[in-house]
């Protein structure tokens, strides 16, 4: 008897060489699930898992994760509602919403930008604007730890847990503005360019994600309400052969 085994398991994306960014089993699906168990259940985009697998390749494969499978260009306006359950005691909550999201080589996520939400298990109370870059180009991407995470700003704030959150990015004048219900919590400069996947990462907490919109003026590069499945969840096949 042979067994012959062909196995496509993109949570590991960093072994996957020939994987294409449309999957041919789900071409209308706009997301990737690259770590956690997300699912698009009642109308949201929910990731119930609150631990996170650690796999040190890129920072994106640290926490829960799903990206757009295709990049975004120049937008000037990234908006959503939120969700963000209460963390488990001592444990602290992280949420991130990565931007320009761009890879050397397939799904090899190291450099992207992205705002961060940072609690305990009583609030969110810190919110900061990270960068992540690839450390040693030379290396091979199978190498762990091999990337960088630089804080460019931060500030304090008070946001309550298992409240609805309507929250918005915008890009003007090489800044990136974040506000939370219309409140604006944390300004920084960006590159000029951001252009690239965008997505939503999240450990040691249960979150829930409605009504993304992208646009770029006027124009809506991107708009889901998660009334229809449009995540694509990676799975193991098996094929078999005896002889």
């Amino acid at each position: 008897m042979k067994i012959n085994l062909i196995i496509f398991f993109i949570s590991l994306l960093f072994v996957s060489e020939g994987f294409s960014d449309t999957p041919a089993e789900k071409p209308t699906a706009t997301w990737m699930n690259i770590n956690g168990n997300w699912t698009i259940t009642n109308g949201k985009l929910a990731q119930m898992q609150p631990r996170s697998i650690r796999w040190e390749y890129h920072e994106l494969m640290n926490y829960n994760t799903v990206v757009t499978i295709n990049p975004v260009a120049q937008f000037s306006e990234l908006s959503f509602t939120s969700k963000i359950y209460n963390p488990g005691q001592d444990m602290t909550a992280e949420f991130m919403v990565p931007f320009a999201v761009t890879s050397p080589k397939q799904h090899y996520y190291y450099n992207f930008l992205a705002f961060k939400f940072a609690g305990d298990e009583k609030k969110i109370s810190r919110i900061s604007l990270i960068k992540s870059e690839r450390k040693d180009p030379s290396k091979p991407f199978t190498e762990k730890n091999n990337f960088t995470i630089t804080e460019i700003a931060s500030a304090r704030c008070n946001i309550p847990y298992c409240k609805r959150l309507k929250c918005s990015i915008t890009f003007s004048d090489g800044s990136a503005i974040l506000k939370v219900n219309r409140k604006k919590m944390l300004e920084a400069p960006i590159p000029a360019d951001h252009s690239g996947k965008v997505g939503f990462a999240a450990r040691n907490i249960r979150i829930s994600i409605d009504d993304v919109k992208v646009l770029k003026g006027d124009e809506i590069l991107l708009s889901d309400d998660f009334s229809s499945d449009t995540l694509y969840v990676p799975t193991v096949k098996i094929k078999r052969t005896r002889e």
